[in-house]
């Protein structure tokens, strides 16, 4: 039996998702301020609205995910990193 993948591209939002998880998971602080600030930036020109839902929702994520590292590591922002990442993890495994 042959199998069939699916060469679907993902929505620019998940993409970024998955980048900024792929960061953070590495611990590579460079690397997640790139990505960062690569978000920032981020737009969508297809005029789909759930895909310009999906990156305002990203954008928004990686701007708080910023702002808590900026003021550093205690116990209750680390609790808002936590609920940013896990937000960026379904978006990117609710495609699957």
């Amino acid at each position: 039996m042959m199998s069939v993948v699916q060469t679907t591209t993902a929505p620019v939002a998940v993409r970024q998702a998955q980048a900024l998880l792929s960061a953070w998971i590495v611990g590579d602080a460079h690397r997640i301020e790139e990505e960062f600030e690569r978000t920032s930036h981020l737009s969508v020109c297809s005029g789909n609205g759930l895909e310009e839902e999906q990156v305002e929702l990203v954008k928004t994520l990686a701007s708080h995910m910023k702002c808590q590292l900026n003021l550093g590591a205690d116990q209750s922002l680390d609790a808002r990193l936590e609920r940013c990442v896990n937000l960026l993890q379904h978006l990117v495994t609710r495609r699957v």
